[in-house]
């Protein structure tokens, strides 16, 4: 039997960009085809100026730029010491958000529009949800020795992001008191171009079969002698009543506990493929992108995917987490109905993403696991999908997926996982400790016959520091990208941009040049010149 998770659903409306639309005077008809004409193309001007911000596709029928997303997280708790002292957590929130990356929200202006209503929506029920549940939840401690805190809960898995949809799983989970969670999946499907919500006759060429073809997979798959007139009681559901993701092989569709079952058969999910039913979908968004995708597999999901299209057989990848003695989340990973101990991804934070690289006819598929553990030290381990049983490819220390740090938004500043979509070009994030340095960034590409993670950088980009350095002697550098000997005198400020964290730095004066500091590293210390950087420059600093 699956086990699975997810709950209640939150209202997306989608925000459009106001347009001035044209009026013709319909009153006065000209006989005239040159007029007629005239006012025609004058028409089309006029739309076309008024609704230039609209994402238009190239000759090729591609858009701009590929969708970049990144994933947000906003909480809220309530806590107090008790009438003995002990601390107690009442209730809380935490929900992720879906948010484009600067470049992508210049380009997908409606996409960002709809995400940014859709975030004041969630902040509106999770607000919402701490000043209705506080006080009962504070009440509840007072009369029970046996108290669980209060919570409601998001998280956001980005199943496909490309030209032709956003497609977002959103796991959520309530607990306010009573034997047990309620849990339920959302799903948010969005047309990149207009922001508007995909319907699912969008997807389909044919909605009327689908009763009983979810009747089919789900008699099939779940093997509980529970379903009754499960068909007639589909056939009630209208089409916006369905919750579903579509992904890079077929569409997959949600049923809370309660919703047609029993809550102890769990949350329900089945997945209709493009290559079993082709009859059935929009050719549109029937293919993958050339260069192969990613997304993430949620835990406490069966993570359909098709490991071997040639064979017709499907496979399960349920993730799931254990905390051990040292708060780690211990990471098994069910496959062919073994639960297998993925030793090496133990972490505070733990996310699993699947990897699709090659060409359409020798696809291969990889896990990515990254692990957050002490001092925001990562690390991220690749296995291969591709034989009897997962095999651990290699483990790279030091590395994990990119974050952006905005530090102009909200009170105190917001934070963003920034999500890996195409595994022919990424950026990784490393700690790099430099002249002040903290934290950089590395191109890198995913191998499309080992799955191993490949640089194609040479040089980590370094964060832009609000602070210079300042020099407090004179320095010789060399100039780029000529190279020619300059020594810049004391107090000249420089920004380090760009190093090979092992023996120069690329810094950036106030007239915007260039120039390269080398470095050498002795006994955990950096020199210039043979000076130790902190007799160099004012202003060095490490985070952590």
């Amino acid at each position: 039997m699956k086990k699975m998770v997810v709950a209640a659903a939150i209202f997306m409306l989608l925000l459009l960009a106001a347009c001035k639309i044209p009026i013709l005077n319909l009153e006065q008809e000209s006989d005239s085809t040159v007029e007629k004409g005239a006012i025609e193309e004058q028409e089309k001007s006029e739309t076309e100026e008024a609704d230039s911000d609209v994402l238009i596709a190239d000759e090729s029928g591609e858009y701009p730029i590929p969708l970049k997303i990144m994933i947000g997280t906003k909480g809220d708790w309530d806590s107090d010491f008790d009438n003995e002292g002990t601390y107690v957590q009442y209730c809380s929130t935490e929900w992720e958000f879906v948010s484009l990356c600067e470049e992508s929200a210049i380009v997908y202006t409606y996409l960002q529009a709809a995400l940014e209503k859709q975030r004041e929506e969630d902040r509106a029920y999770y607000e919402e949800f701490m000043n209705g549940m506080v006080p009962e939840a504070r009440e509840h401690a007072a009369q029970s020795e046996y108290f669980s805190s209060y919570s409601s809960n998001l998280v956001a898995s980005v199943m496909r992001a490309d030209d032709r949809i956003l497609s977002v799983q959103m796991n959520c989970d309530e607990y306010t008191g009573g034997a047990h969670p309620y849990y339920w999946v959302k799903g948010m499907n969005l047309d990149p171009a207009t922001g508007e919500k995909v319907a699912l006759t969008d997807v389909l060429k044919d909605t009327i079969q689908l009763p009983a073809i979810l009747t089919e997979k789900i008699k099939e798959e779940y093997e509980e002698d529970i379903w009754g007139e499960l068909q007639t009681q589909l056939e009630r559901y209208s089409l916006e009543e369905y919750t579903w993701t579509l992904d890079y092989q077929g569409i997959t569709f949600y049923f809370a506990p309660y919703e047609i079952a029993p809550y102890a058969t769990g949350l329900i999910s089945t997945t209709i493929w493009f290559d079993e039913m082709p009859q059935i979908f929009e050719e549109k968004y029937m293919h993958a992108p050339a260069n192969g995708w990613v997304k993430e597999l949620p835990f406490n999901r069966d993570n359909e995917v098709d490991l071997n299209a040639a064979s017709g057989e499907k496979s399960s990848l349920p993730l799931w987490g254990v905390e051990n003695e040292y708060g780690y989340r211990d990471i098994y990973l069910t496959w062919d109905n073994e639960d297998i101990f993925l030793e090496k991804c133990s972490g505070y934070e733990v996310t699993p993403l699947l990897v699709c690289v090659g060409e359409p006819e020798n696809e291969r598929y990889f896990l990515y696991v990254e692990s957050i553990v002490e001092n925001g030290y990562s690390y991220i381990n690749v296995y291969d999908l591709n034989g009897t049983s997962p095999a651990l490819v290699d483990t790279y220390e030091n590395v994990r997926f990119n974050t952006y740090w905005d530090e102009k938004e909200e009170e105190y500043g917001q934070f963003y996982k920034i999500c890996l979509l195409d595994p022919s070009a990424y950026q990784l994030r490393s700690i790099v400790h430099i002249l002040g340095t903290w934290e950089a960034t590395r191109e890198f590409e995913t191998d499309s016959e080992s799955g191993a993670i490949k640089i194609w950088a040479d040089e980590y980009a370094l964060e832009t520091r609000p602070d210079p350095l300042i020099s407090k002697v004179d320095l010789e550098v060399s100039m780029l990208p000529d190279g020619i000997t300059e020594v810049l005198p004391a107090g000249t400020n420089f920004k380090p941009v760009a190093t090979d964290s092992a023996t120069y730095v690329i810094m950036q004066l106030d007239d915007g040049r260039m120039c390269r500091i080398d470095v050498v590293n002795e006994d955990y210390c950096w020199l210039i010149e043979g000076m130790n950087e902190s007799d160099c420059f004012d202003n060095i600093f490490y985070a952590g």
